[in-house]
């Protein structure tokens, strides 16, 4: 089972909603020792919750992440913290707060595999962690404190996931994190997760379909990524009608920013990671490999991730041919707002400084061409 906790700063306005349990994970402490007792407290209440969940996976995450049901379970938790927190407070080492958690984390209800993992947290956006401190630490610092002291045997594994951070905010090398023990020899970073093999999985394949099928919008959202079915399959409940899906497909496209707002304020000011993005669903743009943009385009404008190097400096990526992200891009190119001259402006500008595969300058401009035919 998971817990997902989602970190995002209380002024952002985006999706997903920020938890309830955020404003106490990130409240001002006012020493170190109740940052750690306090994320303790947390890991403990959350193990016992779900020790006391009977329902499935999905009913789980639904329970603490969905906003109309997650404020009565988190404030449920939030009462559990208070209490755990004043029995741990009487902790003065390391030693014998590892033994007062023991109390409060039996996994001997949760059933699993032996030796496999009973709960992992998630703790998404993590970069906030790295923005707030206690007294000279950050407090990424005091949540990987407070695992450490978790029991070994016991089935709890943290992640921590973030858009916008480098492994180095998360891991720093050894001058910025410096320790008075012996020096040991380094360890070596896992490899990069990157062949994620979620495209088009929503697809139902079939020999032969009907006109009627191929009319129907649904039919059409199976393909690329799960997210665009995942939420038309809740537009009943959730007001994600097709429609709704393409704007926020549109709004992706060009950093996560509100289109509406985009196009008023850059007219004449586009830039080439959003041009390469909004092209990108038409045009199969080739991006050098050791190009700046590359992550950027991962990490903020939907292109995907096929190879990683060993030394982590070269990114093969890659935008799908998404027939919602292609609509989405259309719709763009097609707005009357939009200064399509200035997109093309900026594209034969990434082919100049080396953002684009020169090569293939001739069959781009003939896609160009064809697209606006």
């Amino acid at each position: 089972m998971t817990v997902y906790c989602y970190l995002r700063d209380y002024k952002s306005s985006g999706y997903l909603f920020r938890l309830h349990i955020a404003d106490i994970l990130l409240c001002k402490f006012e020493n170190e020792q109740k940052a750690i007792v306090t994320y303790l407290a947390y890991i403990c209440t959350c193990f016992q919750k779900l020790q006391e969940f009977n329902g499935s996976c999905k009913e789980w995450i639904d329970e603490h992440t969905n906003n109309n049901s997650q404020e009565d379970f988190w404030k449920d938790i939030e009462y559990r913290i208070a209490k755990i927190i004043s029995d741990l407070m009487k902790n003065t080492t390391d030693n014998t707060m590892t033994e007062s958690i023991n109390k409060y984390l039996d996994g001997e209800r949760i059933i699993t595999q032996e030796g496999s993992v009973k709960c992992l947290f998630a703790f998404d956006e993590a970069r906030t962690l790295i923005n707030k401190k206690v007294e000279k630490e950050i407090l990424f610092f005091h949540v990987r404190h407070a695992l450490k002291l978790l029991p070994k045997k016991i089935g709890i594994f943290a992640t921590f996931t973030d858009t916008h951070s480098n492994i180095s905010n998360f891991s720093p090398v050894s001058y910025l994190d410096p320790s008075k023990r012996v020096a040991e020899r380094g360890s070596q970073l896992f490899e990069p997760f990157y062949l994620l093999d979620t495209v088009d999985m929503n697809t139902i394949f079939k020999k032969v379909r009907t006109l009627k099928e191929f009319e129907d919008p649904h039919h059409f959202f199976q393909y690329g990524r799960p997210l665009w079915d995942a939420l038309l399959s809740f537009s009943g409940t959730e007001g994600f009608k097709p429609e709704r899906i393409i704007e926020l497909a549109m709004n992706k496209l060009i950093g996560g920013k509100s289109f509406i707002l985009w196009k008023k304020e850059t007219q004449n000011k586009i830039t080439v990671v959003e041009t390469l993005a909004i092209f990108g669903p038409h045009l199969c743009i080739d991006i050098v490999l050791q190009s700046r943009y590359a992550s950027h385009l991962i990490a903020s404008y939907m292109h995907l991730c096929l190879d990683i190097s060993e030394n982590r400096e070269c990114i093969i990526i890659s935008m799908p041919t998404e027939p919602v992200l292609a609509e989405a891009a259309a719709q763009i190119m097609n707005d009357p707002n939009v200064n399509l001259t200035e997109l093309i402006n900026q594209l034969s500008s990434a082919l100049k400084k080396g953002v684009v595969e020169a090569g293939y300058r001739g069959e781009l401009a003939a896609r160009l061409l064809l697209l606006k035919a």
